[in-house]
């Protein structure tokens, strides 16, 4: 494929974009009462009640752009930023298609991945840098595009333009720039670089660039900051906001992004990645100390070997057994024991959850799992689950929206974790850890964030990390009785992570130096004393009775291994706790977070749900077999009005035309409405060639609700729909014959269930999709059609392997005078025909990984995996157009996963068995929809 054809092919689908399923409307409920704090040049939309964090966020927003605006140049769009307080899920992002910004206000658990940072400042930062990328990037061949094909192409354009690592990794500098830390200042960030590097090795550019399945590689987070410093540091930082700039105007055409770095730097992107893995894996030698070997706890040769295997969160029962939780690329985060002798048994799966902690004791183990509200996208809680190993049974505990990092007493009986408020106010909770009451609420005047609360020996009071307004860490106790909080170390920007206690020692990891290693702290004096050293980083100790010594993670890239350290206080070394920021080359010494905003500026008003109603945001491909189209979309930001416009085409009865539709998703049912025009190909009726029109305006109402319980998650949708219009049959360019009214209801229900999938498996192990319709006239004429869909998905022999049994049927009255209607019915690969009055299919498909090839195509194209699915049908029709009524076939699906917005392409060959005239051999090209 020449760097043209395959930009061109590439641009194609970018202008396009790929939906082969709905999108689900309704962020929070109609109830909620939207307030705006409004700028020329931003929107600040948020519930009620939270104005304090819209005027942070805003006005460090609006800081940001008056000191480090990137570019005066670009055509600015004001952006409207969502703030969703209701949610545990601790994200952000700025979404170019529609053109709107969403920040996610929960703080994330675990310090060493995203820092200590107030996390509503570090929001602000990181997010609006993506804004200033945007404006910057506005210019040239992709502002064209963006007015002539909208929002969506433009958003293509902007990833062909700029590489997805620049962009993060620019942000990343930008947060590390302009504050005490950022995740430039966090040794986890770019600890799979440095354990590379202590091998003498590196990734390929393109593996790191768009990921893989054989091998565990840091994203393009720390990729991109690597590389942004590096050249940083070879032509200066201002020539990155250059590069914004010149890319979008695509010139070379063929490859934009990397021909415009080579102006400046001489060579190629790939080039300028091994430059600077070259250039950081130098400093780190020079940083390197001599090496220690700790004893390991044994795992069998082939999980040492596997791609990644990862233990995490070791915790060590009274009679020396050690519970993990250990997560693979081909399974879950799932809790295993390990005995003293090296026997290991699985004791149970982990559910949806941010991160894989969970806290033993007594035979009760308990984590935290995401329940997602049924209804409304962004409104979840983050529930206890405790989980009693010897009755093999679970509880749930849940509160008005989350409980975080829970814990254990010696006994078992009682569990202390942070509760997060609708309000954004923070406490610790004290349960019964049978029944789940609130045993007691501490006091906490700060609202200081506590991390991993935990018991002291004595259960008199709780240690904890905590984190205060500006970000800065330390360890602290609080009394249960009184509610008195007294620190034991003092604050500083260094992040301290869970932590373990046995008599006067407190021991926890934290990022004091440039690898994290395991520190011992006297509680009495505050003191450190270094546990672990070496060149590997080491996280999450815990107290083993037994040995008397500490187990812990080691870390490494193909996933965390269990060690076990010295718990002798004489082999430790005393360490000072510093301020914790560290030095960072072209970093400014400018606190911005430090400095007065200027809320003021902003106009505070009402925001209507209704508000920007049409919001036309580009075109998008339709991909549901056997439905294809084209369709114009709108949807306003707050995800609550859509709209769609355009041309369907159902590949199996050849039946098409255009369509409206408009859906309101604001309130707990979602109504819709709309208009669309159905002509079917000509059929041969008493020797006469007819074509048949169906007009007809439609509306409907529909529920759609949504469980996460544990493992599994399940949808369902049920919905009712009402057309009225107008039948008109006429002779193949001739006069027209008949025209007849149609009035009649289509009810229709839609049940999913699904298992949590591993990192490697396209299709989950256990799931199951049952669709039933039924649609039949009111008055008028006759319409009958019934319509039922099973697909059910199994384990294969690997892992990575799936089985998947389908099953169809569709029951049509297709009368002379009859109304034949479309349908999602698909019967046996390899045949093509209009559908009879009784059709029926099973299908057997099994799937696995053919290869992982890792293979890029300049910077268009990638692919990470390629699948074959061997399969076998048999149908029934009695459709005038079979040749025979009874259809087999057997084949093969090639299925090639790109790195084009996950976009998988399917090559599939079929061999007729029965049922055929001709040649048996069947050639298509076709795009899988999801089913699951």
């Amino acid at each position: 494929m020449s760097r043209t054809v395959g930009l061109f092919f590439f641009l194609g689908f970018l202008f396009l974009g790929i939906n082969s399923n709905g999108q689900n409307l309704g962020l929070l409920p109609y109830k909620t009462k939207w307030q705006e704090l409004r700028h020329d040049s931003l929107s600040i939309i948020f519930p009620e009640g939270h104005e304090a964090s819209a005027k942070r966020i805003g006005g460090l927003m609006l800081k940001l752009a008056s000191v480090d605006p990137m570019t005066t140049e670009g055509r600015y769009k004001p952006i409207s930023v969502i703030l969703q307080p209701f949610t545990t899920e601790s994200n952000g992002y700025v979404g170019l298609a529609p053109y709107v910004s969403e920040l996610m206000l929960q703080p994330y658990e675990n310090p060493f991945i995203l820092g200590s940072l107030h996390w509503e400042d570090l929001l602000a930062i990181h997010e609006y840098r993506h804004v200033q990328q945007v404006n910057a990037v506005n210019t040239g061949i992709s502002h064209i595009i963006k007015m002539l094909l909208g929002e969506r192409a433009f958003a293509g354009m902007y990833g062909l333009a700029i590489a997805n690592w620049l962009r993060e990794g620019e942000a990343i500098d930008f947060e590390t720039k302009w504050t005490p830390q950022g995740r430039g200042r966090l040794s986890r960030f770019t600890l799979p670089f440095r354990e590379k590097n202590r091998k003498d090795e590196f990734w390929k550019y393109y593996v790191l660039r768009n990921g893989s399945y054989k091998q565990n590689v840091p994203d393009q987070y720390p990729l991109g900051y690597l590389m942004t410093m590096y050249g940083n540091h070879a032509f200066g930082e201002a020539t990155w906001d250059t590069i914004f700039r010149l890319a979008p105007r695509m010139n070379p055409i063929y490859d934009p992004f990397s021909g415009v770095v080579k102006k400046f730097y001489g060579k190629s992107n790939r080039f300028l990645y091994e430059d600077a893995v070259k250039y950081y894996g130098a400093q780190c030698k020079e940083r390197e100390v001599t090496d220690i070997t700790y004893p390991t706890i044994p795992i069998s040769e082939k999980n040492s070997q596997n791609a990644f295997f990862d233990m995490a969160y070791p915790s060590v029962g009274g009679d020396g057994a050690i519970y993990t939780s250990i997560t693979s690329f081909d399974s879950i985060a799932t809790i295993y024991k390990i005995a003293s002798d090296g026997r290991r048994k699985k004791i149970v799966s982990q559910g949806r959850n941010n991160d894989t902690y969970f806290d033993y004791s007594n035979d009760r183990l308990v984590w935290t799992e995401r329940r997602v509200d049924a209804r409304w996208l962004r409104t979840d809680k983050n529930v206890i689950v405790v989980y009693y190993v010897l009755d093999k049974k679970k509880k749930d505990f849940k509160t008005s929206k989350g409980y975080f990092t829970p814990s254990l007493d010696l006994t078992g009986n009682k569990i202390v974790a942070l509760q997060a408020g609708l309000d954004g106010k923070f406490a610790l909770h004290i349960l019964d850890a049978n029944t789940g009451q609130i045993l007691n609420e501490l006091p906490n005047p700060e609202n200081l964030y506590f991390g991993y609360p935990s018991f002291d020996d004595e259960n008199k009071t709780i240690i904890a990390t905590a984190r205060n307004s500006d970000g800065r860490m330390c360890l602290l106790e609080q009394d249960i009785e009184t509610g008195i909080i007294k620190q034991i170390t003092h604050y500083s920007y260094n992040v301290l992570g869970r932590h373990a206690q046995a008599g006067p020692w407190i021991f926890l990891t934290c990022g004091i130096d440039d690898v994290d290693q395991v520190y011992a702290v006297d509680r009495k004096e505050g003191v450190f004393y270094q546990v672990s050293g070496g060149n590997q980083a080491h996280y999450n100790p815990t107290w083993d009775p037994v040995q008397d010594n500490l187990v812990c993670s080691q870390y490494a890239n193909n996933g965390s291994k269990l060690v076990r350290l010295p718990g002798l206080p004489r082999q430790w070394l005393p360490t000072n706790l510093d301020d914790g920021i560290k030095y960072i080359p072209g970093a400014s010494a400018r606190n911005i977070l430090s400095e007065p905003l200027d809320p003021e500026s902003f106009e505070q008003k009402d925001y209507s749900p209704w508000k920007n109603a049409i919001n036309y945001y580009g075109l998008g491909l339709i991909i549901h077999a056997p439905l294809y189209g084209l369709e114009l979309r709108s949807q306003n930001i707050l995800k609550t009005i859509s709209m769609a416009g355009g041309y369907a085409y159902n590949r199996n009865n050849r039946a098409g035309g255009p369509y409206f539709d408009v859906s309101l998703g604001m309130w707990y049912p979602v109504l819709q409405f709309g208009y669309k025009n159905t002509t079917r190909r000509p059929t041969a009726v008493d020797s006469l060639h007819l074509r048949t029109v169906l007009d007809e305006v439609f509306a409907g109402i529909s529920l759609p609700l949504h469980f996460t319980p544990g493992v599994y998650q399940q949808s369902i949708e049920i919905s009712s729909l009402v057309s009225t219009g107008n039948r008109k049959i006429r002779i193949l360019d001739g006069p027209l014959l008949k025209i007849s009214d149609i009035y009649y209801a289509r009810q229709r229900i839609v049940f999913i269930n699904s298992r949590k999938k591993a990192y490697r498996q396209p299709i989950p192990s256990f799931a199951q999709r049952l669709e039933f319709s039924l649609a039949n006239e009111i008055t008028g004429t006759q319409i009958q059609q019934w319509f039922a869909s099973t697909d059910f998905a199994f384990p294969g022999i690997r892992a990575s392997n799936y089985t998947i049994l389908t099953a169809n049927m569709l029951i049509q009255d297709n009368g002379k005078n009859n109304v034949r209607l479309n349908s999602q019915y698909v019967g046996a690969r390899g045949f093509q025909f209009q559908d009879g009055g009784t059709n029926y299919k099973f299908g057997f498909t099994y799937g696995f990984p053919l290869l992982y090839p890792d293979i890029g195509f300049g910077n268009v194209l990638y692919v990470p995996r390629i699948r074959l699915q061997p399969f076998y049908d048999l149908a029934y029709s009695d459709s005038v157009e079979a040749i025979a009524p009874n259809m087999s076939s057997a084949g093969a699906e090639l299925l090639i996963d790109f790195y084009l917005s996950t976009f998988t392409l399917g090559i599939r060959y079929s061999r007729l068995l029965t049922g055929y005239e001709g040649n048996p051999n069947r050639f298509e090209v076709f795009i899988p929809s999801q089913r699951f």
